[in-house]
């Protein structure tokens, strides 16, 4: 059980001002009731954002899988030997 964290605007001593009264301090403190009134509410966002991690992962696997299979190695590819490269030099 995940315990509920102290109230965001309390100021830490010799560290942070007290808050300024602004729209994101009163969303906070409404956040902070949330927690209050419904502490397991923190193991469910952990929960879900768990799994929108795990989610992420595959899409990255895929991804690389993906892409391995578009580059040839370069050990395998068959490139003649015996063409003749040509280097032009610049008119500068």
């Amino acid at each position: 059980m995940t315990s509920v964290p102290a109230l965001p605007s309390q100021p830490l001593p010799r560290l942070f001002l007290t808050p300024v009264d602004s729209h994101l301090h009163e969303f906070l403190r409404e956040l902070h009731r949330l927690v209050e009134f419904e502490p397991a509410i923190l193991d469910q966002i952990a929960t879900d954002l768990d799994a929108h991690g795990r989610h992420k992962k595959l899409l990255r696997e895929a991804d690389r899988q993906f892409f391995a299979a578009q580059t040839p190695d370069l050990a395998r590819l068959a490139v003649p030997l015996s063409m003749p490269i040509i280097l032009r030099r610049s008119a500068n």
